[in-house]
């Protein structure tokens, strides 16, 4: 499924089928307006076309911009999330927050940036 749109992306994820890999393409850069859960048994791979896109926090989303629920999965390839840090005031949320026996993988071309909040930690639970 190809997204330009924090709300295309939100629906994507939302229509994934339970227990499927589900790649959503991102065709075009843009802002990220809201926050995104990835719900258990969830299996997302969020990347860009031929060219690196990227996803800008929007000033307001104070919050995390992704959590992996437990049991969810989500994959970042070809793509950049960026936490806007200079413009994105009181942010007191993660790029990316991963819940117990949740897993999130950072994959080929894929970067973190920009975030105003740091922590890294990780636990091999497969």
């Amino acid at each position: 499924m190809n997204v330009t749109t924090f709300a295309q992306m939100q629906n994507a994820i939302n229509n994934a089928p339970i227990n499927v890999q589900t790649t959503i393409t991102v065709t075009a850069s843009f802002n990220m307006t809201g926050r995104i859960t990835i719900p258990a048994n969830k299996d997302i791979i969020i990347k860009s076309d031929g060219t690196v896109r990227t996803l800008t926090r929007a000033s307001g989303v104070t919050g995390n911009l992704f959590t992996v629920n437990s049991d969810g999965t989500l994959a970042a390839e070809n793509i950049i999330i960026d936490g806007n840090k200079d413009a994105a005031m009181n942010v007191d949320g993660f790029l990316v927050r991963v819940e117990s026996g949740g897993i999130f993988s950072l994959n080929t071309g894929a970067k973190l940036q920009n975030n105003t909040r740091t922590a890294a930690a990780a636990t091999n639970r497969r």
